[in-house]
């Protein structure tokens, strides 16, 4: 190759490198734009392209270009490491199950959804996405679960809990202008005596959703708050990521990320690697611990559910 079509190429890496890291930049910007926290969402793909242009400069001897890529690859690796899996799951520790799951309206696998269920064996079920027609293929659970609560749709809204030899207390309330339905429940077991709160906000696809997501998350970090956090556990698809604006209201509040220390998979779109992202999630309280977690088939979904096993330590 020519030293010219080596210098375009160079050239060319460090713009790709230079856009990246002006999108991670802008993404940490939500508070100030709605477009800004969309960029947010897929800092996994950053690190990944990142980590390419800084093995192409390597190989190309592009040492300018190579400090750059590597820099910010260095720094974005390190806003993942808590998510590296690296915790066990604790066999002989006694908690509940909880599975959360985006079952998507339209979807016609509803024999495989509920094989999902069974072999999973969860205590506590949310599905969301909900309609009649789930609601009649969701009976053949009756044997086995009870329902907590439900609130069927026709739109993609709808929501269900339910559970197993488990009291709740549970009431659905909606947050937020939106008036989609959350739930929320008061769990009273010895493995776990507090509250759950199970939601899913619409999805931030211009302005006004936008707002109203991030309303809706915002009144249920407030609803947390002025109740005990330190006992509350938040679970649905908040069509957020873990680094979006909307996810660190709840973090404000004092609960964390479940899947910390389990890996940082994508729930969303996960046949499309280069936009697939971890929307689907379970935040805790300071006095809750978390056994186990995992991402769970996708079952004929465009989401895959979560399944954590967690107890009260206090």
């Amino acid at each position: 190759m020519s030293e010219a079509f080596l210098k375009i190429v160079r050239i060319g890496l460090f713009v790709v490198a230079l856009t990246i890291v002006v999108f991670v930049l802008l993404g940490v910007c939500g508070d100030f734009w709605w477009g800004f926290d969309l960029l947010s969402h897929f800092r996994l793909q950053y690190l990944v392209v990142l980590a390419i242009v800084a093995v192409c400069s390597i190989v190309l001897k592009a040492r300018g270009v190579t400090i750059f890529a590597g820099f910010f690859s260095v720094l974005l690796a390190g806003s993942l490491l808590p998510y590296l899996p690296i915790k066990a799951k604790h066999e002989n520790s006694v908690g509940l199950k909880l599975l959360s799951f985006n079952v998507f309206t339209s979807n016609q696998n509803h024999s495989q959804v509920i094989d999902l269920i069974r072999a999973s064996g969860p205590d506590i079920i949310v599905l969301y996405e909900v309609d009649f027609s789930w609601m009649r293929s969701l009976s053949a659970l009756k044997n086995e679960y009870s329902t907590a609560i439900e609130e069927p749709r026709d739109d993609n809204f709808g929501i269900v809990m339910l559970v197993k030899g488990l009291k709740v207390k549970a009431e659905i309330k909606n947050f937020g202008l939106a008036k989609v339905p959350s739930v929320v429940a008061r769990v009273d077991d010895s493995k776990f005596t507090g509250l759950l709160v199970a939601t899913h906000p619409v999805p931030p696809m211009g302005r006004m959703r936008s707002e109203l997501r991030d309303q809706q998350i915002s009144e249920i970090a407030k609803f947390v708050w002025d109740g005990k956090p330190a006992e509350a556990v938040v679970v649905g698809d908040l069509n957020a990521s873990p680094w979006s604006r909307a996810f660190r209201m709840l973090t404000r509040v004092g609960l964390r990320d479940a899947r910390r220390g389990y890996g940082i998979s994508p729930t969303w779109k996960r046949s499309l690697p280069w936009i697939a992202i971890p929307i689907d999630h379970a935040l805790v309280g300071e006095f809750i611990e978390v056994l186990d977690f995992k991402v769970l088939e996708s079952a004929g979904s465009d989401h895959n559910g979560i399944l954590m096993t967690f107890r009260k330590t206090n």
